[in-house]
């Protein structure tokens, strides 16, 4: 058992963090009073490590290439444990920096045009079948969206849904244009259709 010199709690030793230089081994303040600090000390610790990095680059760049697989390893199952938490963050920092980000993906394209045109076109040869079934799928929502409008537009004209939805079908069956529309509105309220 150990008392917490912050709270002034008796815990056992699993509710303290280690530290070598102690004279017990442990740190002095438990687990839940550290990190409360923590959290309301974040920025400063933020400048401290920014501070790190900057004074120690060749280490921290020495010690990336020797841990690199070690590293990518945590920050992938980091992303897939908080990929909620990541997803939002992502979301907020392209808000934030919207204008920044298109300047840079504009500039990426303008010095690498010819290779993104290329693999551009490898990915299609490679992937027709999946073109050809998005395509479909796009060309039949835009269908139905202009369905939907025309029978829309009808609709405030005075026509009923189902009168508007017989509409369209001739409409689509016969050779469509501003004229013929009209042409089927007529015949349809004279009753020859």
């Amino acid at each position: 058992m150990k008392r917490c010199t912050k709270c002034g709690i008796e815990k056992v030793a699993g509710e303290f963090n280690k530290k070598k230089s102690g004279k017990d081994g442990l740190r002095s303040y438990c687990k839940g009073c550290e990190k409360l600090y923590k959290e309301a000390n974040k920025e400063r610790y933020r400048e401290q490590r920014k501070r790190y990095r900057e004074a120690n680059k060749e280490r921290c760049r020495d010690y990336y290439e020797a841990n690199k697989e070690q590293i990518l390893e945590r920050q992938k199952l980091y992303k897939e444990a908080n990929k909620e938490r990541y997803r939002e963050y992502q979301k907020l920092y392209r808000e934030a920096n919207k204008e920044q980000l298109s300047e840079q993906r504009k500039l990426h394209y303008e010095a690498n045009k010819e290779q993104i045109l290329e693999y551009q076109k490898l990915h299609r040869e490679a992937n027709k079948e999946r073109y050809r079934e998005y395509n479909k799928l796009h060309h039949a929502k835009d269908s139905r969206r202009r369905d939907e409008r025309y029978i829309a537009a009808r609709i405030k004209n005075g026509y009923t849904r189902e009168e508007a939805v017989i509409l369209r079908g001739i409409y689509k069956s016969t050779k469509r244009g501003e004229q013929n529309r009209d042409t089927c509105d007529q015949l349809f309220m004279a009753g020859l259709l």
